[in-house]
């Protein structure tokens, strides 16, 4: 297996250096798009130095910077222009909200805690946005770039898993975190079934083949011991399922083939006895199943939830500060409630709430904008669903800067329904050159 992923890993480097010969505007979009959605496709337990991931991060992000110098400035692109303009609203939201958890890192019991937590944030969103910002626009052709990309480097991390990490154990991480892992294998997992979904009517070994790999990924999610992951993928795929087809006979026939497929799940699950599993990752999952509400790690979180809830009755409408949670479980170690809407109002009050309103409110309205928009497009119909996974786990784990998926997820909900709306509008736009004096 270890000898597999090397061979993945090789040929994954020689496609992205075929990719910056070709155009490098692409190629760096590509590489970008990996580090920061699937950062653990760099094996970071074989280097002998730390931050690595984060060097890379920061290096594409200047080789954006050198991109847009490169490019012709004398060229007026009407989708360019209304895509960056979206990119730097948005922009400047997240940089609001991260003055706000600046403003507040003051006020809180353990500033130091939320002085690195909001430099965090900074470094997992705000930078990379920044870069993708120096890379638009963001056409299908990007789209694709960029998702096959994602798509790439779940794979990875799905045999990187199994090469490097112990199955025998309860969870399976490989020197990472178990649902990190999960999350990314999740996103190839989401993509793989999108583009079943999206092609139904077309009999082609390819999207069969999306729908076994897809399947493959799913599996794998077991063997990290999370269920959040897999919970996240339901509800994407719930998503997706309702804009994967045009017209209701179309969405009937997913939805029965979808519902088959999970009924067959069930009961591959109901009938297998638990203690027979031979793995315990595995095992770990589905006894959590069966133990909902009552298990330790349920416990852990309704804690969690309780002491932010009680907060919140407590009538402290500004907040315990950035980082505050922690102080208010009484732990030396860093805690946060697993849930971003919960973390926000107990640690940034109703300035926090107003926050993510201001955030929220448009991007939801984007978001439905685009699946109406979307009549089927595998790549924009994923889009969505992007979105509502990485929504549906920052609200079922993380913490604000571990979550940085969702916020680049709705950033690129922005850029995206800004591309569309203008290629409406123009649908055979025609660059045109400016007189240089």
């Amino acid at each position: 297996m270890i000898y597999l992923y090397g061979l993945l890993f090789l040929m994954a480097v020689l496609m992205l250096g075929r990719v910056f010969a070709r155009d490098f505007r692409l190629g760096v979009l590509c590489g970008l798009t990996v580090l920061v959605f699937v950062p653990l496709v760099i094996p970071i337990h074989l280097l002998p130095i730390n931050g690595v991931v984060v060097s890379l991060q920061l290096g594409f992000v200047f080789l954006a910077f050198l991109a847009l110098q490169i490019r012709d400035r004398g060229t007026v692109d009407p989708q360019l222009n209304q895509q960056r303009f979206a990119g730097w609203v948005i922009l400047g939201l997240l940089f609001g909200f991260a003055l706000l958890l600046f403003t507040f890192c003051f006020i809180s019991p353990d500033a130091e805690l939320g002085f690195a937590k909001t430099g965090l944030f900074v470094l997992r969103v705000l930078i990379p946005l920044l870069g993708f910002i120096w890379l638009l626009p963001i056409t299908k052709q990007e789209l694709r770039v960029m998702f096959n990309s994602i798509l790439m480097g779940s794979v990875l991390v799905a045999v990187g898993l199994f090469a490097f990490g112990d199955i025998a154990a309860e969870r399976v991480g490989a020197d990472a975190s178990p649902i990190t892992m999960g999350r990314a294998i999740g996103l190839g997992a989401v993509l793989c079934i999108t583009m079943f979904l999206t092609n139904l009517r077309t009999n082609s070994w390819v999207v069969w083949g999306y729908l076994a790999l897809g399947l493959v990924l799913l599996f794998t999610i077991l063997f990290t011991g999370s269920r959040g992951p897999l919970l996240a993928v339901g509800v994407a795929l719930l998503a997706i399922l309702l804009l994967a087809q045009s017209g209701a006979k179309s969405k009937l026939f997913s939805f029965l083939r979808l519902a088959l497929l999970g009924a067959a799940i069930f009961a591959a699950q109901s009938f297998t006895p638990v203690d027979s599993l031979q793995f315990r990752s595995v095992n770990r999952v589905f006894s959590y199943l069966e133990t909902l509400g009552t298990n330790s790690s349920d416990l852990a979180r309704i804690r969690f939830v309780e002491v932010a809830l009680n907060e919140i009755q407590r009538g402290n409408l500004i907040g315990v500060g950035t980082g505050g949670f922690t102080y208010l479980m009484g732990s030396l170690d860093y805690q946060y409630p697993h849930n971003v809407l919960l973390e926000v109002l107990v640690e940034q009050g109703l300035l926090g709430l107003l926050a993510l309103l201001v955030l929220f409110v448009p991007t939801l309205s984007r978001l439905l904008s685009l699946a109406i928009r979307a009549r089927g497009e595998p790549y924009t119909v994923y889009v969505v669903g992007l979105f509502v996974y990485s929504l549906t786990n920052a609200l079922a784990s993380g913490d604000i800067g571990r979550n940085q998926l969702l916020w680049l997820a709705m950033a690129l909900v922005w850029l995206v329904h800004a591309g569309l709306k203008q290629a409406e509008r123009d649908p055979n736009p025609k660059p045109s050159k400016l007189e240089l004096a």
